[in-house]
């Protein structure tokens, strides 16, 4: 018998009640628009929820600034980010919920645009739409067009989902658990990954947030961190895999792909191994991820980020100039060098 969250319960109200959390620590450069950008959504059934850890910058001024329109807030020591969310997470009681970093921005309309979805689609449970890449200033870096999931992808780091274009009905708790705060990085995709086998999830083409990309962010400064988590949910998924609910039609063709899936996680880890030019474990989890995923050889990306990590950011920025004035020129040895 599978879980009943989702498709038994749809919503009957125009506007569901929609909970947002947000974990905040010491980011007072960014929360107060962060806060503006759910406050003015002006989504008239909204519970709002900050778990601050205690910050020592000017965050706490800026959350009391706000504090009657808030549900709840508190500022105090945490056991960091996927502690904070578990806590709120507890607290809510809206149908759906999402939580967005004190960092990132909800797109103007979102939640409205989210509730209309989630009431259309009842038999759905978690939706993910488009976001745009922010730079510390606000400036537009790209723009993120999800589309319809494949799960191998996904689990292979292949397929992105932004985080803050995410919300899930919260009858989830009762039936899977909430975030494992064993998890310090990948925690989000572990309960999405949750999710999908045991629930129908969808995808809305909207643009619903923007994520914010700079060098101190977690998700860019500790990139390279991620590789361990990964596994992790690697190990659980296989370990579980004649267990679970939805997806049943890919999981047959991705446990014949064990190997290259786990394959793609060890080259991906030691791409970023040598981003931060740690040669010993680039070196070792590069080994690792072909010997599981041969083709992964072929990749251009590959030598280019050798390239970098050897001669350093200002010589290689300067091959891409070049590159870049050779573009249309016919002669190949400039056209394999990438803007990544």
């Amino acid at each position: 018998m599978g879980y009943i969250c989702g498709g038994k319960m749809p919503f009957y109200c125009s506007n569901p009640k929609i909970t947002i959390i947000t974990p905040s620590f010491n980011q007072g450069e960014f929360i107060e628009e962060t806060i503006l950008s759910v406050l003015n959504q002006n989504y008239p059934n909204l519970e709002y929820i900050i778990i601050d850890g205690g910050s020592t910058d000017s965050s706490v001024d800026i959350i009391k600034k706000y504090g009657k329109k808030l549900e709840y807030w508190v500022s105090e020591p945490d056991g960091g980010q996927t502690d904070a969310i578990k806590k709120g997470c507890n607290m809510a009681t809206g149908d759906i919920i999402g939580y967005l970093n004190s960092d990132d921005l909800y797109y103007p309309n979102s939640l409205m645009e989210v509730a209309d979805y989630f009431r259309k689609n009842p038999d759905i449970v978690m939706v993910y739409g488009d976001a745009l890449h922010i730079n510390r200033e606000g400036s537009l870096m790209s723009v993120i067009h999800t589309g319809q999931i494949d799960l191998q992808n996904y689990l292979s780091n292949l397929f992105y989902i932004p985080q803050p274009a995410v919300f899930f009905r919260t009858c989830v708790f009762d039936e899977i658990g909430y975030f494992d705060i064993s998890y310090h990085l990948a925690m989000d995709k572990e309960y999405w990954t949750r999710i999908m086998v045991n629930y129908k999830i969808g995808y809305l083409p909207k643009i619903l947030a923007k994520l914010r990309i700079y060098d101190e962010a977690k998700s860019s400064s500790e990139k390279y961190k991620y590789l361990a988590e990964h596994l992790r949910i690697l190990d659980w998924f296989f370990t579980n895999i004649g267990n679970f609910i939805h997806q049943k039609d890919n999981l047959k063709q991705i446990e014949i792909n064990k190997e290259v899936i786990y394959g793609s996680i060890y080259f991906s880890g030691g791409m970023e191994y040598l981003k931060i030019r740690n040669f010993k474990l680039a070196f070792g989890n590069i080994v690792k991820g072909l010997s599981l995923n041969p083709r992964q050889i072929f990749l251009l990306s590959l030598y280019w980020s050798i390239f970098v990590a050897i001669f350093g950011q200002n010589i290689s920025s300067k091959v891409q100039k070049i590159s870049r004035s050779y573009r249309n020129s016919k002669d190949p040895l400039f056209n394999i060098v990438g803007d990544k």
